[in-house]
This record gives C-alpha cells, structure tokens and sequence, in this order.
C-alpha cells in the first residue's frame, strides 16, 4: 500500500481496515489498485475492481497479481451502455462520468454496467468516482431490495441535486443506515455540531463519526456547506466520506 495514500486519508482508510473483512467486495473506481489489494490484504474474500481509464488498466493488472481480485474496465453508473461517455482528466484519479468544472476532459467512451446488471451480492461496495455516485446508487434499486449483508462506502463530492436526498430515502426504506461519516475540512465542522467523533488520526483536520442520526445524515450530505479549512487556508467539503450498512 502506498505510504502516501495512507497518511493522506487515514480516515478511510481506517474504514476500510475496518470493513473489509467480507465475502465479496465491488471497487468502483480502483483506479491503480492500492485500495483492492488492501481489502483484499485485509480480510476480503473476492474483490472486483473496475476502473473504465485505460491508463490505469495495465498498472491495476500487474497490482492485482497472485490475488483473489478480478478486474473489469467498466464503468458503474446509472444505466447499460457499451457507449457510454466517460471524461478523462490529465489526473487519471480524477477522471469520471459526470464532469465538473474545476478540471479539463477528454471525452471517450467507454462501457457501462450498473449494480443490477452485475446479478451478484456484494458486501461492500466501495465508490471514489468524482461525482458518480449518484447514477452508482439509481442503477442499484432491484439490489438493494434484496435482503442481504451490504456496506455502501463512497467518497462525498458535493454539490448533489435533490435526486441525492431521494436515493439516500431510497436506501434507508430498504433497511440500510448510515454508520460512518468522515468530517472533511476541520474535525468538528458546524454540521456536526452536538455529535462527537469516534476516531481521530493525530495531526489530522478529519474525523469519523458513528453516531450521526439517519435523517441528520441526510441533512448534512445533501446540504454539504463548504467550511474554511485553517490548515489549507481555504474553503472545502464538510464531509468527506459516508457509509451505509444494512446488517
């Protein structure tokens, strides 16, 4: 695993060290596989890494070696489309389906799968698709009515449409809760005011909270107010990374 990764987001990955002790795992934007092989390193059964940026692919494979990982080069999203449009950024960690303003693309196509089409239970399902969640969680509804163990664990790229609020409802009608959220620019930023953190790394502005109530998680995802971060000196998210289980 890279030093880098770990000291950078050692709340996720403190998460994942966690979590991934499951039968099967979905890695939806493994990008070079640092993230695959360390929940296949810690516990996880089987893990499917998709990464739909060809630059990565040849790097994935060679991560992956002499472990139970299989890797597809799709896209999850929203819909079924062997044409689907996917936007490369000169950072390949920042490439995605829905492009945003604050970086260049390159339009290509690529093919895309969605949750239901994949017909198989995962455990975990990890997302850091900058800003495709959203299509990930509408192309997941005949899946999530199906009763069985699931962890939903993705990193928040806010602003969200209102259709956000609507698939988080979706997810707790179908039995999931929300066990973690990650403060994202100070530790305790004003959302998160009253509630007290469960963990925090030393040295960092972030921390993981779990006892966050459901409709204040909603609340706080959905209205992701920018907070100044004193150590960056300048404005970001209030949360970083949110999870959901159903047990």
């Amino acid at each position: 695993m890279s030093k880098r990764w770990d000291s950078r987001e050692p709340c996720f990955v403190e998460i994942l060290r966690r979590e991934s002790a499951v039968e099967r795992v979905l890695d939806i934007g493994a990008n070079d596989g640092t993230e695959s092989v360390f929940m296949s390193d810690n516990g996880a059964g089987e893990v499917w890494a998709c990464e739909p940026d060809s630059r990565e692919i040849a790097g994935l494979l060679q991560c992956v070696r002499n472990r139970k990982i299989r890797v597809f080069s799709w896209a999850i999203g929203a819909h079924v489309s062997d044409n689907a449009k996917f936007y490369r950024a000169f950072a390949s960690h920042l490439s995605t389906a829905v492009p945003n303003k604050k970086s260049d693309y390159v339009e290509t196509v690529v093919q895309m799968r969605t949750i239901d089409s994949l017909c198989s239970h995962f455990n975990l399902i990890k997302m850091d698709i900058e800003g495709g969640e959203l299509g990930v969680f509408q192309g997941g509804h005949e899946t999530w009515q199906e009763k069985y163990p699931c962890k939903i664990l993705w990193e928040c790229h806010p602003p969200y449409p209102e259709e956000m609020r609507v698939e988080l409802e979706y997810l707790l009608g179908c039995g999931f809760r929300f066990k973690y959220l990650v403060s994202g620019t100070t530790v305790q930023p004003e959302q998160f005011k009253g509630y007290a953190p469960c963990w925090q790394p030393e040295g960092k502005s972030r921390a993981i909270y779990d006892s966050v109530p459901d409709d204040k998680c909603v609340e706080i995802l959905c209205n992701n107010k920018p907070e100044f971060c004193p150590v960056k000196r300048r404005w970001g998210k209030s949360v970083r990374f949110a999870m959901m289980e159903r047990v």
